[in-house]
């Protein structure tokens, strides 16, 4: 998911609730994805401050 398209998608998600972003995440990576198979680890850490 990297490259100016990842960092886009996770841009525009950054003033969204954390649930909200976790939906997104996961439904931007499904379709990134497609059916292609997952060979690589992907790890998503979000810190929420107030």
């Amino acid at each position: 998911m990297g490259g100016v398209v990842g960092r886009a998608d996770t841009t525009e998600q950054a003033n969204l609730e954390i649930a909200a972003q976790k939906h997104a995440l996961y439904q931007t990576f499904n379709t990134w994805k497609g059916e292609n198979e997952q060979i690589d680890d992907v790890c998503i850490l979000g810190i929420e401050i107030e």
